[in-house]
C-alpha cells in the first residue's frame, strides 16, 4: 500500500512519522513502506491561519491532500494536529483517505474509560475547540491549560521544538504545567503537538501519556495489516 504524509508542520513531525512509520512497517512487514510526502510550506500556512483566512486555509490543505491522489496514494496522515481544526468541514471533499488524528486520539482515550484529560498543543489546537466538541459529544472532558501557560506552550513550541531545540529548562516547564493541572482531577495527557513528545514523553503523576503522533502512526499500520 501507497502511503502519504502531509507534512511541513513541522519538518521535525514529519520526519518523526516517517521514522515511526517505517519502523512500525518493518516490524510487521519485514520490508519498508512506499511513501510520498508533500510538505507543506509553514509559514504560509501559518500566515493564512494568523490572519484569519479560513478558506484559504481549506482550499490549501484540500490541494496538498487531493495531490496524493495524482500518484496513487492510498491512505493519508497529516503529520500535525493544529490542521486538524477543520478536518471534519473537509473531509468528504478529500480524493484519498485520510486518518483523522482526534478520531483515533479519542479511540485510545475512550478505551481505557477515561473521563477527563488535559490537551497540550498549539494555541489553535488548544482553544479552537475542535477537540473538545470531538470528546464531549462523546462523553469525555478536555482540559486545557491556563492562559498563560498556553502562551508559554506556544512560544516554545515554534521558537523551539518546530526547531529541533530541545532544552531541559523548557522540558521542565512542560511537566510543571501538567502537574499545575493536577487538582483539575485529570486523568491523562493529550500530547496534542506531534512535536511535543520530542520533548517529553515519559509518564509521570501516574498519569496516562496519548503520544498523538505515535498513535496516528499506529493506526496507520493496524489499518494496512488488515
Amino acid at each position: 500500500m501507497k502511503i502519504g504524509i502531509l507534512g511541513g508542520l513541522s519538518y521535525q513531525s514529519t520526519i518523526y512519522y516517517y521514522k515511526e512509520i517505517n519502523e512500525m512497517y518493518y516490524k510487521i512487514f519485514k520490508s519498508f513502506p512506499e511513501i510520498i510526502i508533500n510538505s507543506i510550506d509553514m509559514e504560509k500556512f501559518n500566515k493564512l491561519v494568523f490572519s484569519g483566512d479560513i478558506e484559504g486555509v481549506k482550499v490549501l490543505l484540500l490541494n496538498s491532500i487531493n495531490l496524493f491522489k495524482k500518484v496513487e496514494v492510498e491512505i493519508v496522515l497529516i503529520s500535525s494536529n493544529t490542521p486538524h481544526f477543520i478536518f471534519e468541514e473537509i473531509k468528504d471533499k478529500f480524493k484519498v483517505p485520510v486518518i483523522s488524528i482526534v478520531e483515533v486520539i479519542y479511540n485510545n482515550v475512550s478505551s481505557l474509560g477515561l473521563k477527563k484529560v488535559l490537551l497540550l498543543g498549539t494555541r489553535l489546537t488548544m482553544e479552537d475547540g475542535f477537540y473538545q466538541r470531538y470528546f464531549s459529544e462523546r462523553g469525555i472532558e478536555i482540559i486545557i491549560p491556563e492562559p498563560l501557560d498556553r502562551e508559554y506552550i506556544q512560544a516554545k513550541l515554534f521558537n523551539e521544538l518546530v526547531k529541533g531545540v530541545i532544552s531541559e529548562e523548557t522540558r521542565g516547564e512542560f511537566y510543571k504545567i501538567i502537574k499545575d493541572n493536577l487538582n483539575t482531577k485529570i486523568e491523562g495527557v493529550i500530547l496534542g503537538c506531534t512535536e511535543i513528545p520530542l520533548l517529553i514523553s515519559e509518564p509521570r503523576f501516574k498519569l496516562e501519556f496519548f503520544d498523538s503522533g505515535s498513535l496516528h502512526c499506529k493506526e496507520l499500520i493496524k489499518r494496512i495489516n488488515s
